[in-house]
């Protein structure tokens, strides 16, 4: 039997394999399976990792084309809405550091380039890296080559290097 607090713990737990299975390759159809089935349950026991795997749902589903009508009922506005009003700064951050990822991948770089300054102006939660800085920093590189890759071209020249 799990006393007090080891369920919230358990919750984190499965929320961070999801992440790594996210981040690492696996097949993002069956992550967003296991997400929607799963992700009401977590809310129940812990309010931290219902909201991060919400996001996480959000991602998942953007990245695979789910239909607007097929998509969980998770609306990353409100998560948003509800961040600022209780200050919940680490939500906040990752709300907008999903924003760049998700908006590259829409191909709107200008949202991805705003969303990226804002998650940059925010700062760092925790002492070490984390996966979330390596795929921040390499979607805010790809956002920042295309834009300067655009104004390279308004200015006349045919080809863009490093």
């Amino acid at each position: 039997m799990m006393r007090m607090g080891e369920s919230n713990y358990a919750m984190i737990a499965l929320g961070n394999a999801w992440r790594c299975m996210i981040y690492g390759g696996e097949n993002l159809s069956l992550v967003n399976q296991s997400l929607r089935d799963r992700t009401k349950t977590i809310t129940k026991h812990s309010k931290y990792a219902g909201e991060i795997a919400a996001l996480d749902t959000i991602l998942v589903e953007e990245l695979i084309g789910v239909p607007s009508s097929s998509r969980s009922h998770f609306d990353m506005n409100v998560l948003q809405a509800e961040a600022e009003s209780a200050k919940n700064a680490r939500l906040l951050f990752r709300i907008h550091f999903f924003n760049v990822m998700i908006s590259y991948w829409r191909g709107d770089f200008a949202d991805a380039e705003e969303s990226s300054n804002v998650v940059s102006m925010m700062g760092p939660f925790s002492k070490l890296p984390t996966i979330h800085l390596v795929y921040y920093t390499f979607f805010r590189g790809l956002g920042m080559h295309h834009t300067s890759s655009l104004c390279y071209s308004a200015l006349g020249h045919s080809t863009f290097y490093f």
